[in-house]
């Protein structure tokens, strides 16, 4: 395709939720931001939201123009009219198919470079027999797949790999990462929700959700605290959400409400964490890992996890926490005595958790990102004519 006379080659960003929906997509805002700022030289930045409202800071300061559109999900005849208008060689897609006759489509129109960014969690066995081999060749297309399929982990580019069928060679990693920490600020947990101070606080950063295994926790709770008689345990929960209510009726029924605290949701997590003693997530599934795990390193928590590889990818078992069997009552308990038991091991594993979370950083996953990026553009020429 030509260049458009008086058009800047346009490189797409395509969100898939409105503009304001919250402080979630942040790490996908940031992402957004980097290779705007990358690309400005030579192109026009442009991302597409289904629904625009305010725009969130990350946005709002980068060069970026933003438009209101449902870019891949309304008519194929106006992405391409999009696509044309601001003369679009590269797309970058979040948590979209990685093989889609629109690609073709879109690569007649002009684009040369199309991306897809993986952040779903969630276990998915590998394809296997005919549907393996049919997935293998049609993924080996290549004008109807993706150029490069990222993954937010390691955990979620091996799925790509084996169960989407995608070519190794075409598949990376950008690792998820933490921001810099602002300074803490020293609150005292027993004052802020009166919990008494010669209990060990266990704690958890989540949305109040099913899928992340909170009602289990609350059952290997009353267990843990029925078999060992010990009642100096608090479980601490920060973060809010539907299924909330249900959680505290049935801390009620299993006669733990007294040693639960449902914060809600806060704004100074980062404040909070540091002033507990360990952390779980009981989660059912992630990326391999997810930022909250992240966020309780960075505090120097040991952390309690499921062997659920969706999950427990950024946890080091016996070293930076202790690795449960899933849904496995008898180990979760274990797990909760060995590390309320032992003084010496908190120490040792929250030194060590902070001590590895420091190659979780947001600065190496943009540089990760901004070398896939700029190595494709070089290769294809993407933003020359």
């Amino acid at each position: 395709m030509a260049r458009l006379d008086g058009v800047k080659p346009g490189v797409l960003l395509v969100a898939n939720w409105k503009s304001d929906v919250g402080f979630a997509w942040w790490l996908m805002e940031s992402y957004w931001a980097a290779i705007a700022r990358h690309v400005a030289k030579n192109a026009q930045a442009h991302l597409t939201f289904p629904e625009l409202n305010a725009l969130p800071d990350a946005v709002a300061q980068a060069p970026i123009q933003t438009h209101e559109l449902d870019f891949g999900r309304q008519s194929l005849s106006a992405d391409l009219g999009f696509i044309r208008q601001h003369n679009i060689r590269m797309i970058y897609l979040s948590d979209r198919k990685q093989l889609s006759s629109r690609y073709l489509a879109y690569r007649l129109a002009g684009v040369r470079i199309i991306i897809s960014h993986d952040h779903t969690p969630g276990l998915r066995p590998p394809a296997t027999g005919i549907k393996r081999l049919v997935k293998s060749l049609l993924q080996r297309l290549p004008l109807v797949t993706v150029d490069t399929a990222i993954g937010a982990t390691d955990f979620v580019r091996d799925r790509l790999i084996h169960t989407n069928c995608i070519p190794a060679h075409k598949c990376a990693t950008v690792a998820n990462g933490l921001p810099d920490a602002d300074p803490v600020t020293a609150v005292s947990i027993s004052e802020r929700y009166a919990i008494p101070e010669d209990r060990l606080v266990m704690v958890m950063l989540a949305r109040a959700n099913p899928y992340k295994g909170i009602g289990f926790a609350l059952e290997c709770l009353a267990q843990f605290l029925q078999q060992s008689g010990n009642r100096a345990l608090h479980f601490l929960f920060l973060g809010d959400g539907e299924y909330l209510p249900e959680l505290e009726a049935q801390a009620e029924r299993l006669g733990v409400a007294s040693n639960v605290t449902f914060a809600g949701y806060v704004t100074d997590a980062g404040n909070i964490l540091p002033a507990c003693d360990f952390a779980i997530h009981p989660s059912h599934g992630e990326v391999g890992y997810c930022l909250a795990i992240l966020e309780y390193m960075r505090a120097g928590l040991p952390l309690l996890v499921p062997d659920n590889p969706s999950v427990c990818g950024a946890t080091i078992d016996g070293e930076t926490g202790i690795v449960f069997r899933e849904k496995n009552t008898a180990s979760f308990v274990d797990a909760l005595e060995r590390i309320t038991g032992d003084d010496a091991l908190r120490a040792q594993m929250a030194r060590s958790a902070e001590q590895h979370v420091e190659r979780f950083s947001l600065s190496n996953a943009h540089a990760s990102l901004i070398t896939i990026v700029s190595t494709l553009i070089r290769e294809r020429a993407a933003l020359s004519d």
